[in-house]
Formats: structure tokens, sequence, C-alpha cells
């Protein structure tokens, strides 16, 4: 009788530790990841970072008059327009379309890449015109010199050198800037060439034109290219038995943007000129 009743005691004292260990481990301890299902991992660090902060103004200021079509100002890391001018008007960009250029480069080609500059020839051709690094026919360039030279001197030569070495050449170019503007949401940008010329088809926004910038610059490579002041880069060394003598050639390059190095805070980003576009600058 007592071994039953002792029985009876140890099955209830089981149960009630079997319960007890249910309930603790029934429930997600801290260290757990909530949401297994979907796959979602929460940091166990407690949160000190403070909210975004957005721009606001404090005070009203005189707008400065400006001559420009359009205008537009923005706080890059919250993209909060602080001021504009005709932000949403269809304009011609000039060379400020090479921040795309640059971008499908970046995309689909290697900076190591050597290429040899093609016979350009010396008349009107759009690769002639306008800003040039100075390449030569027969020169072998890697893809890299040839950004420094599109984005630091706005060469067009370089320009037409880069396009000739993509797949398909000018047309299969120029698409994949469409594509590109589109997967950034650029949707008052369209593009007809890779340099800049004027074309009731090529056209931009300051609206889009500054999202673009600010998405140029998240590339540490461009950002670093178009924030430079003057830089010298070199053709790919040949060597030349019958000469005797090993080939390189030195390009000297000068940013096209005055602003650089004499006002404070100004890290590029891009001039440009044509005669129905005027004077464009990003910065």
């Amino acid at each position: 009788m007592q071994e039953k009743e002792f029985q009876k005691v140890r099955l209830s004292v089981l149960a009630f530790i079997f319960i007890i260990s249910s309930l603790l481990f029934s429930f997600p301890r801290p260290t757990q990841t909530l949401f297994r299902g979907a796959d979602l991992k929460v940091s166990q660090e407690p949160i000190h970072a403070a909210p975004a902060v957005f721009p606001y103004q404090t005070k009203k200021v005189q707008v400065p008059e400006v001559t420009a079509k359009g205008v537009l100002v923005l706080e890059p890391d919250s993209h909060t327009i602080l001021w504009s001018k005709n932000e949403g008007q269809q304009l011609p960009m000039a060379s400020l379309t090479k921040l795309m250029t640059a971008l499908v480069v970046w995309d689909n080609l290697s900076l190591a890449q050597e290429v040899v500059v093609p016979s350009l020839k010396r008349d009107d051709s759009p690769a002639q015109l306008g800003s040039v690094m100075g390449l030569n026919d027969g020169e072998r360039v890697t893809v890299e010199t040839l950004l420094w030279g599109m984005l630091v001197n706005s060469g067009n030569d370089a320009v037409g050198v880069l396009v000739n070495a993509f797949p398909g050449g000018q047309q299969a170019f120029v698409v994949e800037m469409n594509k590109k503007a589109r997967q950034l949401n650029l949707d008052q940008t369209h593009y007809t060439n890779p340099t800049g010329w004027d074309n009731k088809d090529h056209y931009s926004t300051v609206e889009d034109s500054a999202h673009l910038a600010v998405y140029f610059l998240r590339n540490p490579t461009l950002a670093s290219i178009v924030s430079t002041e003057s830089k010298v880069v070199t053709s790919v060394l040949i060597e030349n038995p019958e000469q005797g003598r090993r080939i390189e050639r030195w390009y000297h390059l000068k940013n096209t943007n005055p602003l650089l190095g004499e006002v404070r805070g100004v890290i590029g980003v891009k001039t440009g000129y044509t005669e129905q576009a005027g004077e464009c600058l990003i910065t």
C-alpha cells in the first residue's frame, strides 16, 4: 500500500517536472531567432542607432537667381529635394550622358581588358569632335585608362573606343544604357548615343540626373575618378623589335570641372556642353 502511494507521488512529481520543463522550453529564449520559416536573421545586439535625420529649413533663405533652365539641390542620404527649378522638364544633357556610359562599361567590360584604338576619322566624326584625350590609331589601352580619359578629360575619343569594344557596337550599347535607366527608375531619361550629342530623343531631367549621380558615386572606383583634378595615364607598353624600342604613350588629363580644388566640398561629378544643352554640371 505504501509502495503504491509512493509510486503515485513519484509520478506526480515527474509530471510536475515535465510540465515546468515544457513551459520553460516552449517559449523562445532571448537568443533564439524568431520567424525561422522566413529565414529572417534577427540581431541580438541592442539597437542604439539614431533614426534617419531628414533635412528641413530652419529659417527663410532667399533663393539665388539662376539662369539655368533646370536646377535641383538634393540631399543624397535621404534623397530629399531641398530646392529645385523645373525638376521634371526634359532637357538635353550633353556629356552628363557619360555617367551612364561609364556604368554600362563597368557592368559589361573588365577594367584590365586591353583594346586597340581603331582607325578614327579625322574629319567631323563624333569621336573627334569636342573634348578628346588624344588617342592615336593602333594604340593599345586598357578599359580603365579609357574610363579615366572619358570621365576626367570628357574624351569623346575614349567613348568611341569603349563602344567599339562593346559586343554589338553602339546600337547594342545604347540599348543597355536605356535598360539601365529603367532599372534605376529614371523614367524621364532616354539615350540615343553614349557621348551626349544633341538629339530630340536624347534627354533627361535634373531630378533623374541627380539620382543617377547618387547611384554613380556609390561606386568607389568611379567616384575616385570624377573627383580627381588631374591624372597621367599611359597606353599599354608594346615591345617593338623592328625599331629596337618599347612604345608607350602618356596622356595628361585635366578635369573639365574648374570647381575641383577651388570650392570646398566639391567632389566632381561631371560637366557637359553642347549648343542645345548649354553648360551643364552635376556636383
